[in-house]
């Protein structure tokens, strides 16, 4: 065993030595002139075993067969052609799409097929790595190009050892950013192909067996991802006999602009036959076959199910397909982050080159949680809830407050009804706890204030979750006012734990009313947290510095005479001549009228309804002098109140409207009601709170103006 060791290590170094001298004498291997060459962005090499390629027509076919697939899903770059491990024959870099392509390609395919081709040793893997090395970096190649290695080698080879000897020039690729792939045929050696694969996984590349349909469906998937052209999905599989036709569908959705389907076919006498959605033969536009792969490209196909006919002698054949689809989606929103335990509107634009398009589709939102969970959303584009305009290609929900911070991945899909094909595309937002505001030992409203005197208002407290978060005191801001129009009064933050930079996360509040009045005051953070300007408040505390009246006179207690002693009287002796006495009658009469009289006292006692809604338009939409409550007896014992499901415009379910004395009026939640949607002020309803002219009322995405006042 030490003996082996000692051997691999004197193979590495003498590897090293070599690739040493390469680079420092600056010996050229096979470059043929390259290093002359301006620099190329991308190229993909393909290096081939002649020896072991050429002399089995079935790996010929393979060969042929993957490199068609390259040729379609790299259409336009540069391919280079190499048929030794020194790098000296060499054809190419040419594009796919340049004039000599095709006669350079059956050069290729000839020099593939020639089992008495010259170039006859096989591959030295330490030599073929060394000269991909020097070539790449003669070229200038971008950092994204890629070699391929197609060897089909039967010989006996320790893996072991041979990984030891390629190990120093994998390292120093694997640093350009090359990637190596190995395609492989079934005939290869384990040794072989477990050194090949190890190249392979070291520079982030992967090892395919060309095989059908497993190995070339790999590697077609593989190339598509890289190529960022989407995925490579599985229509239909078989196993053909002469005597049957194989019948797949192919749905195509709406917007799609092209189909790509590759068909791989394990002999290529299989015949294939395309039916458009009418039922007629279609033609691909673009179509290349090869041994055992048969790529169609469909332009601007017809939406519905096409159908593919396949027949031919037995063998595995399968149909894969790849779409370009016109249609794209886009998040539109959020774009940054949002805020942990606020609901959030998720808009997805629909987009057809650089403009939005309307589609009669569904749009779902797949979005799944750090924890793993995942919630499927409808969206919808038909002005309904979040989606604020008609067709206009945003697709919008509304969707309740994130409970975790971290990313959320979202995929989105796009499905058209009775079409199974479907667009995808992936995308992610992320979720984060931000600085938030709570008050605490707030004062009750009923205790009084004396004016221009500073009286403790309330507690703050600033947190970031369950953790205090300290702010400076000018991170904090108030607005006051009052319900007679005084000036407000003056608003202080005292900080209670400050630390040695001035900051704090809990803040005494104090107030000095400046008359006798209501004042309603309210209390804002804006703070820089995390790059970004937070924003946040608490609900408004309504104080009164009105002086409550004196208490009324208690009267003294009046003497009660002690009864005098009675005696029975006598029992009355019926009399056939007495008539019914007509006093319970009168009583009760005097009864119902000291009700009604009652009733109307308690009545004039009650307020009338006063004031008006406006639109931010100017459009009068509410006078609450004229609406009328469902029963008379709600117009009598609640006449200074308004339920808001009585109002003429709809949102106000959930709040109650009531109105007291000199002009003041007030906004509170109905009693045995359900949270109410509505906002004062951008403030939501949750307490009593007093409503002033011009008072902005928030409800279903609609602004109110209250006015005391026509206008």
């Amino acid at each position: 065993m030490r003996a082996l060791h000692s051997r691999v290590f004197l193979l590495a170094a003498a590897t090293a030595l070599l690739l040493i001298i390469a680079i420092t004498v600056g010996k050229s291997i096979g470059v043929g002139g390259a290093e002359a060459n301006p620099r190329i962005d991308r190229v993909t090499v393909l290096v081939f075993d002649l020896q072991s390629i050429a002399s089995d027509s079935e790996a010929v076919g393979m060969v042929e067969s993957a490199m068609g697939l390259m040729f379609q899903l790299k259409e336009g770059q540069p391919f280079i052609f190499v048929f030794d491990d020194e790098f000296t024959d060499v054809a190419g870099p040419m594009a796919t799409d340049a004039e000599p392509f095709p006669q350079l390609l059956r050069e290729v395919e000839r020099r593939l097929s020639d089992s008495t081709d010259d170039a006859s040793d096989a591959l030295d893997l330490t030599t073929t790595l060394v000269g991909a090395y020097d070539y790449l970096n003669g070229l200038s190649v971008s950092d994204d190009s890629s070699i391929y290695i197609f060897s089909g080698s039967a010989a006996e080879t320790d893996g072991d050892n041979e990984i030891a000897r390629v190990s120093p020039i994998v390292g120093l690729l694997a640093e350009k950013g090359w990637k190596f792939y190995d395609a492989t045929t079934p005939q290869t050696s384990p040794g072989v192909r477990a050194a090949l694969s190890e190249i392979s996984s070291r520079t982030d590349g992967e090892s395919f067996e060309l095989s059908v349909p497993d190995g070339l469906w790999n590697m077609t998937s593989r190339i598509l991802l890289e190529e960022d052209k989407g995925a490579l999905l599985r229509v239909g599989e078989t196993m053909l006999s002469p005597d049957a036709v194989f019948e797949t569908p192919i749905e195509v959705s709406p917007g799609t602009g092209a189909v790509n389907l590759a068909m791989l076919r394990e002999n290529d006498d299989t015949s294939l036959r395309l039916k458009d959605p009418s039922g007629l033969d279609a033609t691909p536009r673009n179509g290349s076959a090869y041994t055992n792969a048969v790529v169609w490209e469909l332009i601007d196909p017809a939406p519905g199910k096409w159908t593919l006919e396949a027949r031919g002698s037995e063998g595995s054949f399968s149909v894969n397909r790849y779409s370009d689809y016109l249609y794209r989606m886009e998040l539109a929103a959020p774009r940054e982050t949002v805020e942990v335990g606020k609901q959030i509107t998720m808009q997805v634009a629909v987009v057809e080159g650089d403009s939005l398009v309307s589609v009669n589709a569904v749009v779902r939102a797949r979005i799944t949680d750090p924890s793993g969970d995942t919630v499927l959303y409808d969206l919808n584009d038909d002005g309904v809830g979040a989606d604020s305009v008609a067709d206009d290609g945003y697709f919008s929900a509304t969707i309740p407050g994130v409970n975790l911070s971290g990313r959320y991945n979202v995929e989105l899909e796009m499905v058209w009804l009775g079409v199974s094909q479907r667009v995808t595309s992936l995308t992610s937002f992320e979720a984060q706890l931000f600085p938030t505001l709570a008050i605490t030992e707030e004062v009750d409203r009923e205790t009084f204030l004396k004016p221009n005197e500073r009286a403790r208002i309330a507690t703050l407290n600033v947190g970031v979750g369950g953790q205090p978060f300290a702010v400076s005191k000018n991170d904090l801001s108030s607005a006051a006012s009052t319900n007679t129009g005084d000036s407000p009064g003056v608003v202080e933050f005292l900080p209670e734990d400050q630390t040695p930079d001035g900051k704090a996360s809990e803040f005494g509040v104090y107030y000095t009313p400046q008359s006798e009045s209501l004042s309603t005051v309210a209390i804002s953070l804006d703070v820089e947290y995390a790059g970004r300007d937070i924003t946040g408040g608490v609900p408004p505390m309504v104080l009164s510095s009105v002086a409550p009246p004196p208490p009324l006179p208690t009267p003294m207690p009046r003497a009660t005479p002690a009864p005098a002693p009675t005696t029975p009287p006598p029992p009355q002796l019926p009399s056939p001549t007495e008539q019914l006495s007509p006093l319970p009658l009168l009583v009760a009469v005097g009864v119902v009228i000291l009700a009604v009289i009652g009733l109307g006292a308690y009545w004039l006692t009650k307020p009338a309804p006063f004031g008006y809604l406006y639109t931010e338009e100017g459009r009068m939409v509410v006078r609450f002098s004229d609406i009328r409550r469902a029963s008379t007896a709600a117009n009598v014992l609640n006449r200074d109140r308004i339920p808001g499901e009585d109002l003429p415009t709809q949102g106000f379910d959930g709040v109650e409207f009531r109105f007291g004395r000199d002009g003041a009026a007030f906004i509170e939640p109905a009693e045995e009601a359900g949270p109410a949607n509505v906002r004062i002020n951008n403030q939501p309803v949750t307490d009593p709170s007093e409503i002033f002219d011009g008072s902005l009322l928030g409800s279903m995405g609609r602004l109110y103006i209250f006015r005391h006042d026509p206008i």
